[in-house]
C-alpha cells in the first residue's frame, strides 16, 4: 500500500490491502494462545483482554489522528513506521525467548492439544462452543455492520461527517475500559458465563436505544451515550469470549483453533450484514420530509454506485439526488432484533462446563494429596 503513493494505480492499493488482510488472522488468533502458553489460571483473560484490545485501539488511534496531518505522504510514513517497528520487535522477541517460556504457569500449558485438522472435524460435538460460535459471529458481525454503516445512519438525519466519525471512535474507546472490567473480574471469580449474559442485555438495550435515537434530529448527547454504552458492553465480551471457547473445547481444540473460528465468524456474518444493506425493505427510500436536513452522499450506499477493483468513484453530494438517498432505519431495526435474538439465546441456553480449569483443579488437588503422602511416609514414628 505504501508504494502506491508514488504513482501506482488503484490495483496496488488493493493488492496491498489483501496482502495484509491474509497476514492480519495470524495476529488477531495469537492472543488466546499467547495467554495459555505464558500465563497463569488469575491471569489469562486480563493478559487475553490486552492482547486483543490493541487491534481495535490501534484503529481508533489512526482514525482520530490521521486528520491532523497534512499531506498524504505524512500519514504513509505514520503507518509505515509502526508497522516496521512491530515486525522488528516481533522478530527479536520470538528469537530471544522462543515461543514458550521455560517453566509452564499452569497445569494446561503442559498438556499437548489435539492438532488443528482434527479440532476443526469435532468442534460441532460441543454444544456450548456452538452456540458461543453462532453468539459471537451475531455480536462481531453487528459491532462491524454498525462501524460500517455509521455514517449513512447519521447523515439522512442531518448528522455531520465529524459527528458520525465522533460516534466511531467512542465505540471504540468506550470499550476498552469495558474490556478492562471483564477481563479483571473474571480473572478473580471464574463467573465467565455470567459476565458475557450480562454484557449481550446491555449491548443488546443500548443498540435499541441507539436505533430509537438516530429517528430524530439534534440528539448528538444521547446518541453518544448509547454509542459509548454499547462499544463498552460489545468489546468486554472480546477477551471474555475467547477465553470461554477454549473452556469450553479443552483439550480437543488448541486455543488458536478455538479463537481462530470465533474470529472468523464474526467477519462472515460482518460482511453478510454489510450486503444486507442493499437489500430492498431493509433500505428505503429517505422520506422527501428528511431529505432538505440529511448530510449524505448519494452513491455511498447503492449498490449500482459502489466503486470497482479498478476505478473508485468520486462521491456526489446527497442535495443533487435526494430521491436517490437511501434510508437505513429500517436495517437499524433489524440489528437490533438480530442483538435481541442473540442476547436471548445465550441468556437462556448457554450453560459451559469450564473444562480447562477443571482439568487444572484436578491436577492441583492430586498434586496436593501426593505431597501430602510423601510428607507422612517422610514422618518418623516416636517411641
Amino acid at each position: 500500500r505504501y508504494f502506491s503513493s508514488f504513482g501506482h494505480t488503484y490495483a496496488v492499493v488493493m493488492v496491498g490491502q489483501i496482502v495484509g488482510a491474509a497476514a492480519q488472522p495470524f495476529i488477531l488468533f495469537a492472543p488466546t494462545k499467547l495467554a495459555a502458553l505464558w500465563f497463569g489460571e488469575k491471569e489469562r483473560a486480563t493478559a487475553n483482554m490486552l492482547a486483543s484490545i490493541s487491534n481495535p485501539l490501534g484503529i481508533a488511534v489512526a482514525s482520530l489522528a490521521s486528520p491532523r496531518f497534512e499531506s498524504m505522504d505524512q500519514l504513509l510514513w505514520v503507518y509505515a513506521i509502526p508497522a516496521g517497528a512491530g515486525a522488528v520487535l516481533t522478530t527479536v522477541v520470538f528469537c530471544i525467548w522462543g515461543a514458550r517460556p521455560p517453566i509452564a504457569p499452569s497445569a494446561s500449558a503442559v498438556e499437548e492439544k489435539t492438532s488443528f485438522w482434527q479440532g476443526l472435524k469435532q468442534f460441532w460435538r460441543f454444544k456450548s462452543y456452538v452456540l458461543l460460535l453462532l453468539s459471537w459471529g451475531g455480536g462481531v458481525g453487528l459491532f462491524n455492520a454498525l462501524q460500517t454503516f455509521m455514517e449513512q445512519l447519521l447523515c439522512t438525519r442531518g448528522y455531520s461527517d465529524a459527528f458520525a466519525g465522533l460516534c466511531g471512535a467512542l465505540l471504540i474507546l468506550c470499550g476498552i475500559p469495558g474490556a478492562l472490567i471483564a477481563g479483571l473480574i473474571v480473572d478473580h471469580t471464574r463467573r465467565y458465563k455470567e459476565v458475557v449474559k450480562v454484557c449481550y442485555l446491555m449491548a443488546s438495550a443500548a443498540l435499541i436505544w441507539f436505533t430509537v435515537v438516530i429517528r430524530y434530529q439534534d440528539e448528538e448527547i444521547l446518541i453518544g451515550v448509547a454509542i459509548s454504552m454499547f462499544g463498552f458492553f460489545a468489546l468486554a465480551m472480546l477477551p471474555v469470549s475467547l477465553e470461554l471457547g477454549v473452556e469450553c473445547t479443552y483439550p480437543h481444540m488448541s486455543e488458536a483453533t478455538s479463537a481462530g473460528l470465533l474470529l472468523m465468524m464474526g467477519q462472515l456474518v460482518g460482511i453478510v450484514l454489510v450486503f444486507a444493506g442493499d437489500i430492498p425493505g431493509l433500505v428505503t427510500q429517505l422520506d422527501p420530509m428528511d431529505a432538505p436536513n440529511n448530510t449524505c452522499f448519494a452513491n455511498s450506499t447503492s449498490s449500482t454506485h459502489r466503486s470497482s477493483f479498478f476505478s473508485p468513484v468520486t462521491p456526489t453530494p446527497a442535495s443533487s439526488h435526494p430521491s436517490t438517498v437511501p434510508d437505513l432505519i429500517n436495517f437499524s431495526w433489524t440489528m437490533s432484533g438480530l442483538a435481541v435474538l442473540v442476547s436471548i439465546s445465550m441468556t437462556v441456553f448457554f450453560w459451559p462446563r469450564y473444562q480447562r480449569i477443571e482439568h487444572e483443579r484436578a491436577v492441583s488437588l492430586s498434586s496436593e494429596r501426593l505431597s501430602g503422602t510423601r510428607e507422612t511416609d517422610n514422618v518418623t514414628p516416636v517411641n
